[in-house]
């Protein structure tokens, strides 16, 4: 896929969150995703990795478009090469941009529950538990939320900015900043919901489907989350169990 291009493909049917359950504060972000039905959308300042949501390398720059993007309402659309000053002032436009970035919501949620590099990294060394969310009846009483769900692409390199119109109109720079990581975070098949601050993402409450406890949460651990999904009749619980002839995870219902 060109990563120029707006990525706004339908979400897979289920998509998944993965949660720790160990602290209190564990405890307390987990009962209001259940009790609440709300999901935190954290700052990208707060991500683990160093490259996410941060603007790459400019590459080609037009120059009567990046005159366009310095001041708008200057007339000015020359072709010629951009004085000092004009790069000065296109290096601020670009770091007004990056905090801006960093002032949004971004909720990630992962394609997949059988990453055992997920469970140990987000669950707690598989101590933890995986949310299990339906897309199709979160967008059916959400219909604001058709659209919404951002695939995020994977590369080993960087993908250059491109300063131009065509790739300005066609989202490169919300795409190459924010939805494109590292290759080595492929395995998080990883999709976004951006809001324009941090805050809470309200969802309904029969979009969440099921609750997956990790290969190694403890019984007392299980047993709290089942009394606290009490008022969640449509939830299923599954537990993880680690396979015997071969590296991963099986699941079954429990």
């Amino acid at each position: 896929m060109d990563q120029t291009e707006f990525i706004s493909a339908a979400p897979p049917q289920k998509l998944y969150k993965f949660r720790a359950i160990e602290t209190e504060e564990d405890w307390c972000r987990l009962q209001s995703i259940l009790l609440k039905h709300e999901l935190y959308c954290p700052s990208p300042k707060k991500f683990n990795d160093p490259f996410d949501c941060r603007i790459p390398p400019v590459g080609t720059v037009n120059p009567g478009f990046a005159r366009y993007l310095i001041c708008p309402d200057n007339p000015c659309r020359a072709a010629g090469e951009l004085s000092l000053i004009e790069r000065s002032q296109l290096e601020n436009f670009l770091r007004e941009v990056q905090s801006s970035i960093y002032e949004t919501g971004v909720l990630s949620l992962a394609a997949t529950h059988i990453s055992t590099l997920m469970w140990s990294h987000y669950a707690r060394d598989h101590r933890g538990v995986a949310l299990e969310f339906d897309t199709i009846k979160w967008r059916d009483q959400m219909p604001c939320m058709n659209g919404q769900f951002h695939l995020v692409s994977y590369s080993q390199h960087r993908v250059k900015l491109m300063l131009t119109r065509e790739h300005y109109d066609r989202a490169q720079l919300f795409n190459a900043a924010i939805l494109t990581k590292d290759l080595c975070w492929k395995n998080e098949e990883e999709w976004r919901v951006l809001r324009t601050k941090p805050g809470c993402l309200k969802f309904p409450v029969s979009s969440l489907t099921g609750v997956i406890f990790g290969c190694c949460t403890p019984d007392e651990n299980k047993a709290r989350l089942r009394e606290v999904c009490a008022p969640l009749p449509e939830v299923e619980f599954y537990q993880a169990k680690i396979k015997t002839h071969e590296f991963g995870l099986d699941f079954e219902p429990c």
